[in-house]
Parts: structure tokens; C-alpha cells; sequence
């Protein structure tokens, strides 16, 4: 799990597109086939928050169950995202993940930025 509580502006930069930015707190599989969760990621500023280019954020759930991350963004000022965000189950018999954002001030999502949080 990550927790962050910034009492200013919370910011996450990419070096380059061949070398990203990653944020991740994905699930795994043992050798008894037993499959991990993706663990939580909360996000609190009291200003902006920024996921820039070339950055990502991870959570994923193992096959075969896993449940993928849950998210939550709760920013006092703007958001701005142009990097992606995916919490999803890669097996067939888990379920996606979850996002949560609650955002005081405007939110923009460039066209370089995806959000994925499916099945």
C-alpha cells in the first residue's frame, strides 16, 4: 500500500518516454497459484496534484483472482494528469479496480493521459 499526505502540492515527473516514471503496487502469484491483490494507493493534497508525462501509476491484481488496486485521489486544488493510471485484474476470475477523486478545483486530462480500471 502507499499512502501520501501532502499538506502542499503532491507531483510525479517522467524522465522519458523509454524510461518511465512507475508508481506501482500491483499483486502476485505464489507457487501454490494463490493470487495477490493490487495494494491501495492514496493520494492527499491540500493544493494541486500532477501525474506528468511519461509517469504511471500501477496496481494490478495476479491471476487468476486477484482483485486489481484501489485508488483515491482527494486533492484541495487542481489535478492534472497527462501520465496513466491502470488498476485492473489480469486474470479471468478477478475483479478490476477501483478509482476514487475528489477534487476541489478543475480537473484536466490531456490526450496523452488513459485511465484504466475495468474487469
Amino acid at each position: 500500500d502507499i499512502l501520501v499526505d501532502a499538506g502542499r502540492d503532491v507531483s510525479v515527473t517522467g524522465v522519458s518516454s523509454s524510461n518511465k516514471t512507475t508508481i506501482e503496487t500491483s499483486g502476485h502469484t505464489d507457487t501454490d497459484n494463490f493470487a495477490g491483490d493490487g495494494g491501495t494507493q492514496d493520494y492527499t493534497s491540500a493544493r494541486n496534484f500532477t501525474l506528468g508525462a511519461n509517469t504511471r501509476m500501477i496496481g494490478n491484481g495476479s491471476q487468476p483472482d486477484g482483485y486489481g488496486s484501489d485508488v483515491f485521489l482527494d486533492v484541495g486544488g487542481n489535478l492534472s494528469m497527462t501520465g496513466t493510471l491502470t488498476a485492473i485484474a489480469t486474470g479471468g476470475k478477478g475483479t478490476g479496480g477501483y478509482l476514487e477523486a475528489i477534487v476541489a478545483g478543475t480537473s484536466t486530462l490531456a490526450s496523452t493521459s488513459a485511465i484504466t480500471s475495468c474487469c
